[in-house]
């Protein structure tokens, strides 16, 4: 909320700028109403970010997925030119029929959950009753860890009152298929799915991997999550006798994760060998990097600042690989771009930042300037970047790319990043998409 107050213009010169018809923001940090309805910020909560959004309301629908308290969110703004039933008429009445026209057609084609996902999928497909998907689905649930690592654990009741008080009736155990509510959220507000007329999207915010077992595990086990919903999905249109097989999805968001050592910044490459050094990875240049586990026990997976690790780049390599998704920067610019080259930051000063490779526009997330107020000369990251943002499309869609761009530059953060330490990154898709 304080990131949106203080970053009003540059938002709106975001906006203006890119004409965006879909804009995905992580980590929304807004309490929900409870946990029943996830889609609702609290009404104190949004007065906060008001300033900033009133001024889009009549041009976007605005999506949210939100947590209890403070943290994670995602929220989706979808211009509604995509919807149909957009209003056109000035009869009030008309144009109220259409803002219901658009919210049946959101109810119908959003999800925010991986089980809401796939349930909205085999609605859409009419595939509820299919064998085969009834019993991959029940194999998957068999497999899936029943207490939600993403749930905090409670502590247990010593009291004599809480003794003997009588024990809550457990629900019954789920059918395979009974995660076609569609209405269920991640508990965190992570993930939302939409369908539109000839694309999937994914929009997500990955839980950071952390410095620990449980974060591990927590994290391990959002990306088989998010790697059986996309098998899953691929099996479901492969079924549909009457959907084209070819119907791409596009992945959107903050995912966490360095893909490969050129996604980070100041790592050495030794040309005659080849070997690389990265300093996220270091323990001595990087000291984050190292990780203490119980016993003195540590798995080489782990080594490396969070989303740098071997575990985590090992795990996305498999979900491109098996959900036949191409990284569109990568794919674009494999040797990185000049500041000059990106229209959208046609008035930077990016020739003297060519001068420093790390200062290019080819990293979503930087380091912040140590505060003012503060005895620290320089904050440990300061001028440091990542690229941990991403646009996974499938790989049949990707010559259907007009470009990709990283919006944001320099160790003095130039460009869109309106307030927070990560920039925007824009994908725009040629006209017949």
């Amino acid at each position: 909320a304080k990131n949106a107050r203080n970053a009003i213009y540059e938002f709106q010169q975001l906006l203006q700028t890119t004409k965006a018809d879909l804009v995905c923001i992580q980590e929304a940090r807004l309490k929900c109403v409870s946990s029943r309805q996830r889609g609702t910020p609290m009404e104190s909560e949004l007065k906060e970010v008001e300033p900033i959004l009133k001024n889009f309301r009549s041009h976007y629908e605005m999506i949210w997925s939100l947590a209890d308290k403070r943290q994670a969110g995602t929220l989706m703004l979808i211009h509604r030119k995509l919807l149909s039933g957009q209003g056109k008429n000035d009869n009030d009445d008309l144009k109220q029929r259409a803002s219901d026209n658009e919210k049946v057609l959101l109810n119908k084609n959003v999800a925010f959950s991986v089980s809401g996902a796939i349930g909205l999928l085999l609605k859409a497909y009419k595939l509820e009753d299919n064998q085969e998907l009834k019993e991959m689905i029940q194999k998957h649930n068999n497999k899936t860890t029943p207490s939600s690592p993403f749930k905090k654990k409670k502590k247990q009741q010593t009291s004599m009152a809480s003794f003997f008080k009588p024990k809550a009736q457990q629900s019954p155990s789920k059918s395979p298929l009974s995660c076609t509510k569609v209405c269920e959220h991640h508990p965190e507000g992570r993930i939302q799915f939409i369908r539109f007329a000839d694309l999937d999207v994914l929009h997500t915010y990955v839980p950071n991997n952390g410095k620990d077992p449980d974060k591990f595990e927590r994290r391990r086990i959002f990306d088989l999550e998010m790697q059986y919903f996309l098998i899953t999905r691929k099996k479901i249109i492969e079924k549909a006798s009457n959907a084209a097989s070819e119907r791409p999805i596009l992945w959107v968001g903050d995912l966490n994760v360095a893909r490969t050592y050129m996604d980070g910044t100041d790592y050495t490459r030794n040309p005659s060998t080849g070997t690389v050094k990265e300093f996220w990875t270091d323990p001595i240049k990087c000291p984050d990097a190292a990780v203490r586990e119980p016993k003195g026990e540590v798995d080489p997976g782990t080594i490396g600042l969070p989303g740098f690790t071997p575990n985590e780049r090992q795990r996305f390599e498999e979900i491109l690989n098996k959900a036949k998704l191409k990284d569109v920067w990568r794919s674009l610019h494999p040797n990185g771009i000049k500041i000059e080259s990106i229209p959208y930051l046609a008035n930077s000063s990016g020739g003297t930042h060519e001068k420093n490779p790390w200062n290019r526009a080819e990293y979503t997330w930087r380091g912040r300037f140590a505060r003012r107020d503060s005895n620290v000369i320089k904050a440990r990251y300061q001028g440091k970047g990542q690229r941990i943002d991403y646009f996974l499309l499938s790989e049949n869609a990707l010559d259907q790319v007009e470009k990709c761009h990283i919006l944001g530059y320099g160790e003095h953060m130039e460009g869109f990043f309106c307030g927070s330490d990560h920039c925007a990154s824009l994908l725009v898709l040629k006209d017949e998409t």
